[in-house]
């Protein structure tokens, strides 16, 4: 069993390394200077960025200074650290919000809009949104005028939530210097980032996620209390299926939760029977969660639903072997219109048909094409989806005083994809997703064991989570939002082995000048 997680781990070491190349290269072409064309913006990011470059060159020592001093600030005042977030996040939306178009539109519309939700067939085509257009119809009855900026609002909730509990989770089950990393990269590479102005399931999945950890460390806690012990796994059970209703991938926690479980050694205590009897009652609460929310939809009669016209796990197989893997033109029109008793015969024989259609090459470029885009762009999506313009900007019209000025534009020139200022915010942010790497790839190459195999199950989710994506659709890293504190906690171990390494070797060099 030894040499088989020494195995994985060589994998995940070898993907991170691809991993790492990707967001460098992203970042190249993303920049993607024209020097024989220079607009002025171009050449005035060019000119301060050369200065800012020889000034760090000049002065280091006081740079890393200062990066230091900012660093302990941070960790020293976390509560208001806290505060300024959520007033830089708040400032984005009223200056920044807006109704992101895709399945965020017709979600919108079918929330808003009666007769829209009675003609529409997206609900039948995508069931698993029931339950999110079920939270947005909640939203909606509660101020039907100010929908889209309370979900974004909400979003900051479910951001900044998921930060202090996932925050406190890795405080308690590692060193408080990984915790503080944990903070500070989570704030930096996500927290700061406008994707809750996008409001899709992604951020209300990742709040998920976390109280799904929440129950677990709750649930080991209580292992010898029944009471506690039943209740924690019928929560659990609920978790989960929320998190699936939402964005199935997430069920790859679990998986991989089970294989931790049968991979290693286990303690008197975490015996097999008691394994067994959380997963049944769990699994009991996730069927019937399931199955009530299948009868609801089945039941309601507010949008349209028809449950042979449903996609199929084979769709999403033919859909990731599209080139890109998620090119929804490339799917047969006969395919999109087919119903359930036809969709997985014409599905297999278009599965075939792209198969054949590769060659050995092809196909091995197919993979690297979509690896390239789920692991490449820091953004998660912003510059790939550009589902935010300026005709998308939030029209109450008690907002429009702040959202019409010049300035809220020329913060929109930064925020949107669209804007002619954007690769001030896509070069910064490209810069932390390099950071961020940088930490997972040094993990993995001093991989180690941690407490209760929190590191071992994570890795194993993400390793679980890009062959998901590999197989089915794909080609976004917004996908990995779902896998965010997989991402940062594995990078936070990996930068605190370099920090500790950097620390010992100044320490050593002091030694030697005072000798």
């Amino acid at each position: 069993m030894k040499k088989l997680l020494q195995f994985g781990n060589t994998i995940f070491f070898t993907m991170t390394v691809l991993w790492l190349y990707f967001a460098f290269r992203y970042a190249f072409e993303f920049v993607s200077i024209d020097l024989v064309n220079l607009n002025p913006i171009t050449a005035g990011i060019m000119v301060v960025a050369t200065i800012i470059i020889f000034l760090v060159f000049s002065f280091k020592n006081l740079v890393f200074s200062g990066l230091k001093k900012l660093y302990s600030l941070i960790i020293a005042h976390k509560a208001w650290t806290l505060v300024l977030l959520t007033v830089v996040q708040l400032f984005i939306l009223l200056t920044s919000g807006g109704l992101a178009r895709s399945d965020t539109t017709i979600l919108y519309q079918l929330t808003t809009d009666p007769n829209f939700a009675k003609e529409s067939i997206y609900i039948s085509n995508y069931p698993n949104n029931f339950l999110f257009l079920i939270y947005l119809k909640i939203i909606y009855k509660i101020s039907p005028e100010n929908l889209v900026f309370n979900l974004s609002l909400l979003n900051i909730v479910f951001v900044n939530s998921s930060l202090i509990l996932s925050y406190q989770l890795v405080k308690e089950y590692f060193k408080e210097k990984i915790a503080n990393i944990y903070f500070v990269l989570y704030i930096c590479l996500f927290a700061l980032q406008p994707q809750f102005i996008y409001t899709y399931t992604d951020l209300i999945t990742l709040f998920f996620i976390v109280l799904l950890f929440v129950v677990l460390s709750f649930l080991v806690k209580n292992w010898k209390k029944m009471k506690a012990f039943y209740m924690a796994s019928l929560g659990l059970g609920l978790i989960i299926g929320v998190c699936y209703n939402l964005r199935p991938p997430t069920v790859i926690y679990i998986i991989a939760l089970f294989a931790v479980l049968i991979s290693v050694k286990r303690s008197s205590v975490f015996s097999i029977k008691k394994i067994a009897m959380v997963s049944l009652i769990a699994f009991s609460m996730f069927y019937i969660s399931n199955k009530s929310l299948s009868i609801l939809l089945e039941k309601q009669d507010f949008v349209l639903y028809k449950d042979n016209y449903s996609r199929s796990l084979l769709y999403y197989v033919d859909l990731g072997l599209t080139y890109g893997g998620n090119y929804h033109h490339e799917i047969p029109q006969e395919i999109v219109a087919a119903t359930s008793d036809d969709l997985n015969d014409l599905v297999k024989k278009d599965i075939q048909k792209r198969l054949d259609n590769y060659t050995p090459s092809s196909f091995i470029g197919h993979l690297y094409y979509k690896y390239y885009w789920i692991t490449g762009e820091g953004m998660f999506g912003w510059n790939q989806e550009r589902v935010l313009s300026e005709e998308t900007r939030l029209q109450m019209p008690w907002i429009q005083g702040i959202i019409n000025t010049g300035f809220a534009q020329k913060v929109r020139s930064i925020v949107y994809a669209t804007g002619e200022n954007f690769k001030i915010q896509g070069i910064l942010f490209q810069m932390i997703w390099i950071v961020a790497v940088i930490g997972i790839l040094v993990y993995s190459f001093t991989f180690k064991s941690s407490p209760y195999h929190v590191a071992l199950w994570l890795q194993i989710t993400l390793f679980g989570g890009f062959l998901f994506l590999m197989i089915f659709e794909g080609g976004r890293t917004r996908y990995l939002i779902q896998f965010l504190p997989a991402i940062i906690l594995l990078s936070s171990l990996g930068w605190e082995q370099i920090l500790a390494f950097v620390q010992r070797a100044t320490q050593s060099n002091r030694i030697k000048n005072t000798e």
